[in-house]
């Protein structure tokens, strides 16, 4: 990776920070058995990650940021080069996931120029192109390894401290350790009662297994399709790691930002969120928050009032853009306070609309670069616990 000298002194002094303050993951697994798998000898948790709600975790996280969020009048004069950018972005994901950007990736991921990865292959950073922003990508093994307390400091950052955040991808699950609660069985007896529907066109069913003759090497129930916005698994996930006498069922349901905008609080109320995805579910929490999905109506009104402003300002508001010296001085100069009506009204869950994207800039261009970036990176971030 060749860094610029100013990044070279940054990640230098920011090594030594990092040897003063530890961080230390207080999530343990709890190993329950040991099993032959092929031959090897293979662990079993029973534990994976800790519940904030008790009913479920979050077992996949994908969301973006735009590359603005980096940049801060007390060092944008540093950050000449996605590895600058990546620096600084790697220092805050330590602060709140407890590691950070480890090595750079021999390619792009996702449609992105570049990719590295987070932590121990724990996920990856996705950076260049698609308009400025930058993909975060953290796996279920990212999210086990993350260390307390992640997903209030994820969320805070994405509601308070990040610019046009966005998640676009999260999966919710619940683990039923001992199987007498829910199973597979029952995933696909609920599915012929209509359990699964939301009063329209049942959706796609697949099982996969032995279903005639178990034999202990785990069976699946899919609902829905990965293209849409959700999509739900149910597995024996203690079989499906090798224990054939496991009766650990796992209710996964993956959803994505398709016809649909997925609230921040979903990182602290994963059970509530889950609870609500499917009447089979309703039995998890009595506390339910559910995604709406965005009607027809709405995504024609939004095409409408672009196409509206489009023809109709579309050069003045070029001009504006040429005179502030750039999109995002001219948007600031011309937005006024958002007032959805009719089409254009999503529903939403708890969501604190007049927070997002608030937060102060650190201000002090004389500061050297890395204890700037700190002071930036403690301001964004929310009080220790």
């Amino acid at each position: 990776m060749n860094l610029s000298p100013a990044s070279k002194k940054a990640a230098e002094d920011l090594a030594a920070f990092d040897a003063l303050n530890p961080t230390s993951n207080s999530v343990e697994l709890e190993f329950v058995g040991l099993v032959m798998v092929n031959g090897k000898v293979v662990q079993v948790p029973n534990r994976m990650a800790s519940s904030l709600d008790g009913v479920a975790i979050i077992d996949w996280l994908n969301f973006t940021i735009h590359e603005s969020t980096l940049i801060d009048s007390s060092f944008e004069k540093q950050c000449f080069s996605d590895d600058d950018f990546v620096i600084a972005y790697s220092v805050l994901l330590e602060k709140m996931l407890g590691y950070g950007i480890t090595k750079r990736m021999p390619k792009g991921l996702n449609f992105y120029q570049k990719s590295w990865m987070l932590g121990d292959d724990y996920g990856f950073v996705c950076f260049g192109g698609q308009q400025s922003t930058i993909l975060t990508k953290i796996s279920g093994t990212g999210c086990t390894a993350a260390k307390h307390g992640w997903e209030s400091r994820i969320q805070d950052f994405l509601t308070h401290k990040a610019d046009q955040p966005r998640i676009t991808r999260v999966d919710l699950a619940h683990d039923d350790f001992t199987g007498e609660t829910y199973s597979v069985d029952k995933c696909s007896e609920e599915y012929d009662q209509g359990l699964f529907s939301a009063g329209g066109r049942p959706p796609n069913i697949e099982l996969r297994g032995n279903w005639r003759n178990p034999n202990g090497k785990g069976r699946t129930v899919y609902v829905g399709a990965r293209t849409n916005g959700k999509f739900l698994r149910v597995y024996e996930k203690g079989r499906q790691l090798g224990d054939e006498s496991s009766e650990w069922v796992r209710i996964e349901v993956e959803m994505k930002n398709v016809d649909r905008v997925i609230p921040f609080d979903v990182l602290t109320k994963p059970g509530a969120y889950l609870a609500a995805t499917y009447p089979a579910f309703n039995f998890l929490s009595v506390n339910q928050c559910r995604v709406e999905t965005i009607s027809r109506t709405a995504k024609v009104g939004y095409a409408h009032t672009l196409n509206w402003v489009k023809h109709q300002c579309g050069s003045a508001l070029a001009l504006v853009e040429e005179i502030e010296g750039g999109a995002g001085a001219a948007f600031d100069k011309l937005k006024r306070p958002i007032e959805l009506k009719g089409a254009l009204l999503i529903p939403s869950c708890d969501i604190d609309q007049t927070q997002i994207h608030n937060r102060e800039r650190f201000v002090h261009p004389d500061m050297p670069l890395p204890e700037a970036r700190l002071a930036v990176v403690d301001s964004m971030l929310p009080e220790p616990f």
